[in-house]
């Protein structure tokens, strides 16, 4: 319940800085510092909403929202958005030409491969290739990301 409790200072501090960065009676070396000050926090942000996702899967209480989607076209999208972040690293993704049609909830997937590939700049820190592959089997799908990375040591894998 850390997360919950933090939400409330976190929001404040998030939008307090983002308003100070906004205003135009304040010296630019304060703007400055407000503006610094926000990115930061909206990481904190993020990771305490992670923290709560997180609470309310280990408790059962998470809810799915179900749809059909097409895993194709989800993960191009997000393989063309990670493609121009990083000047280091290539995103290329692999899959058949037809639509993959499962029964998902559209946010948690997208969300599960963002951070595949996020991880997978993250821990490639020389750069190179990525590759993001689809693999469809009769009643499942697979969804790997592969780098030239670090890797995860033997023991905690």
């Amino acid at each position: 319940m850390i997360a919950h409790e933090l939400w409330t200072p976190l929001t404040f501090l998030s939008g307090f800085s983002e308003l100070l960065a906004a205003r135009t009676d304040l010296p630019e070396q304060a703007k400055e510092m407000a503006a610094e000050l926000h990115d930061p926090t909206e990481q904190m942000v993020e990771l305490n909403e992670r923290l709560l996702e997180l609470t309310r899967l280990q408790s059962g209480r998470l809810s799915l929202t179900w749809h059909w989607v097409d895993l194709r076209d989800l993960i191009d999208t997000q393989v063309s958005q990670f493609d121009n972040l990083s000047e280091k690293h290539t995103v290329r993704f692999e899959a058949a030409a037809y639509a993959v049609r499962v029964r998902a909830d559209t946010t948690r997937v997208t969300q599960a491969v963002a951070n595949l590939i996020n991880n997978a700049i993250k821990y490639s820190p020389e750069g190179g290739e990525i590759v993001v592959k689809l693999e469809e089997d009769i009643d499942e799908v697979a969804i790997s990301v592969s780098d030239h990375g670090l890797g995860i040591p033997k023991e905690v894998q």
